[in-house]
């Protein structure tokens, strides 16, 4: 019940070439919000514009990784086999497309280009639904979460920078008592106290700002993006490779706090200028300081995934698991994962 069937194979074209041409139409030339420039550009623009942003540009690589996933796990997802029925739409999915016109509508009105956003994402979900149905739209659930780190979400920057910011003050003036470091702390930034006998003042030793690039915001995003997609090819339930996105988060703020204190470290020993760099340009050290943070947060996930492999491992060892071999098929089909 509430179902539809395309019957013929020109009809599934006509539908596909009209939802193509409904996309491009909307998102590509339809001048849409005028942000922070003097005239109305489409959503396209705006995603190409913020993409160039250092913070924002692993959103430029999400349509190419979605579009190389589904190619790989196409005989797994599209294969015509006895445990995969033939798509089979809803005619539920229509009111989701109506939401989603609705809200690029409100977008428009109101000059809003984060309403853009979201319709998008809903309408894609909305036509899945529509044109396949409830069971191919959990099928694909995974690829369609993973169009959502896509969008730039610039606003996010000022809500959650700020006390990113204060968090790691905090993690790295702690530390530093830890080690008996003497220093100061002046809003979020980090100085070395004044040496008379030396004659220093204070700063002379080591000066950092905790500015946003050393946040976290930069890196928060796209780890978010890595530990995904990390969970879904190396895990085999969808619980397993959410555990390991969240867990992003916190490992995040772990690399940022080792960057920072390499940043000091360094500053201590061979100077500001060899740590952070000199007139706003960047020093090799602290550019490689930030690679650190990725380096730590990927050996985070590497044995986070260990630990979630021996969980399930375990658990499926367990022979009062309640869980049956119905109930792994179609956790793993969920997410098309590769195991």
């Amino acid at each position: 019940m509430h179902t539809m069937k395309l019957r013929k194979p020109n009809e599934a074209e006509l539908v596909i070439g009209l939802c193509v041409a409904l996309f491009i139409g909307l998102y590509a030339l339809m001048p849409y919000a005028t942000g922070y420039g003097p005239e109305r550009q489409s959503i396209a623009y705006w995603l190409w514009h913020f993409w160039r942003d250092p913070d924002w540009q692993h959103g430029a690589l999400v349509l190419p990784i979605v579009g190389i996933l589904l190619w790989r796990q196409r005989d797994t997802l599209f294969a015509a086999t006895s445990d995969r029925p033939t798509p089979q739409g809803s005619w539920w999915g229509l009111p989701i497309v109506a939401l989603a016109l609705f809200a690029y509508f409100v977008g428009y009105r109101a000059n809003i280009y984060y309403f853009g956003y979201f319709s998008a994402q809903v309408l894609v979900g909305g036509l899945i639904v529509w044109l396949l149905g409830w069971r191919w739209f959990s099928r694909l659930l995974f690829f369609w979460c993973l169009l959502g780190f896509m969008w730039p979400l610039y606003f996010l920057e000022s809500r959650i920078g700020f006390p990113l910011r204060m968090l790691m003050t905090d993690l790295s003036s702690g530390v530093l008592d830890t080690l008996s470091v003497e220093h100061l702390r002046q809003g979020t930034a980090l100085l070395s106290p004044s040496d008379a006998a030396a004659g220093l003042a204070v700063g002379d030793r080591f000066a950092l700002e905790v500015a946003n690039p050393c946040s976290g915001i930069r890196s928060l995003f796209s780890l978010l993006m890595i530990g995904a997609l990390f969970g879904y090819l190396t895990l085999r339930h969808s619980w397993q490779w959410m555990a390991l996105t969240v867990a992003a988060i916190p490992l995040a703020v772990i690399g940022n706090a080792v960057r920072i204190l390499l940043l000091l470290g360094a500053s201590r020993l061979f100077g500001s200028e060899f740590a952070i760099g000199k007139n706003d340009a960047m020093s090799p050290f602290h550019f490689a300081a930030g690679i650190a943070v990725f380096l730590v947060a990927l050996g985070g996930m590497a044995g986070l995934v260990r630990v979630l492999r021996w969980i399930d491992h375990k658990r499926n060892q367990n022979p009062a698991s309640t869980r049956s071999d119905a109930t792994l098929i179609e956790s793993k089909s969920a997410v098309g994962a590769n195991s």
